[in-house]
């Protein structure tokens, strides 16, 4: 949790409880996907590690800008 504290905050000093900045930046987050019509549970605290994203319950646009250079690609292959 502490290395995730350093990259928020980089050069800035972090709130004297960082950890708890962190909770409440990540509540913010998952209200804020929830609100726009994802699933905000998909922001997952994994014991001793941090949080992570569930892969398989979100929809990235890095995700389906990758689908659509593959679908390119291909097509430029085939002629």
């Amino acid at each position: 949790m502490e290395s995730l504290v350093d990259a928020i905050w980089e050069e800035d000093t972090p709130p004297l409880n960082g950890r708890a900045a962190v909770h409440t930046l990540v509540s913010r987050l998952r209200a804020a996907i929830d609100a726009a019509g994802g699933d905000g549970g998909a922001v997952e605290w994994v014991d001793g590690l941090g949080y992570r994203l569930d892969r398989e319950r979100v929809h990235l646009d890095a995700d389906e800008a990758g689908a659509l250079f593959r679908d390119a690609d291909a097509l430029r292959r085939s002629g």
